[in-house]
């Protein structure tokens, strides 16, 4: 049966810590330092749309985190930048990514090196089936 409209993917990184300088890469209640740990199947033909993320706190004066959608392993247009001291939310409401059927995608977080540590990172994205 299609999607006739577009459906509300959202989440929460859990307690798993993302430190300063690291790379980590999460779905709902899942942070890994690897895609293949914590991917999720895209389960059809698809474009993801609008992605918005939100942290506890910010990343602090001169650092930042950068949230990007992951296809696989690979990177895609969509991704935001939560950045400074007085920001702790940050959304991709321009680009988007289509992914097929056998997709597999996560968020990839980078944390500048003297970023604030953070966790239970809260993210949306919507999702359009394309079949």
């Amino acid at each position: 049966m299609p999607v006739l409209t577009a459906q509300v993917i959202a989440g929460n990184s859990g307690p798993g810590s993302i430190p300063a300088g690291a790379t980590r890469y999460f779905t709902n209640a899942l942070v890994g330092g690897h895609p293949s740990v914590v991917y999720a199947a895209a389960g059809r033909r698809g474009r993801f749309r609008d992605l918005r993320v939100v942290t506890q706190g910010a990343p602090g004066a001169g650092q930042s985190w950068t949230v990007t959608l992951q296809n696989l392993f690979t990177g895609t247009a969509l991704t935001c930048t939560i950045a400074g001291a007085g920001s702790n939310q940050a959304a991709d409401l321009v680009n988007s990514a289509v992914f097929e059927a056998a997709g597999r995608w996560c968020l990839k977080i980078v944390s500048s090196s003297g970023a604030q540590p953070t966790t239970n990172i809260l993210f949306s994205l919507l999702f359009e089936s394309l079949d």
